[in-house]
């Protein structure tokens, strides 16, 4: 399984904008598997930020392995931030 690194994440997310830039219809589709069972994949603050941005409208993750939970982008707070972005902030400013 690929590890994606918050760079790529960031590098996909500005393809996505290039493709569908100005439509403000689009559903970003978040999910985390783990052990073989969806698991809690809300998005991080950082994440959520860089989602808005993008003009993306809508979101839909998993919350538990029978759970997806859909909202309005707008609508959507979190003040989380991942393990990741965590041990990135140590060595890179955002």
């Amino acid at each position: 399984m690929q590890r994606w690194d918050q760079f790529t994440i960031s590098r996909r997310l500005k393809d996505v904008k290039n493709v569908f830039y100005g439509s403000n219809k689009l559903t970003i589709y978040i999910t985390r598997i783990k052990y073989g069972k969806f698991s809690n994949s809300a998005p991080c603050n950082l994440c959520i930020k860089k989602i808005k941005k993008l003009g993306i409208s809508k979101i839909k993750y998993t919350h538990d392995e029978k759970t997806i939970v859909r909202c309005k982008t707008e609508e959507y707070n979190v003040d989380h931030e991942s393990k990741s972005f965590r041990k990135m902030s140590k060595y890179m400013k955002f």
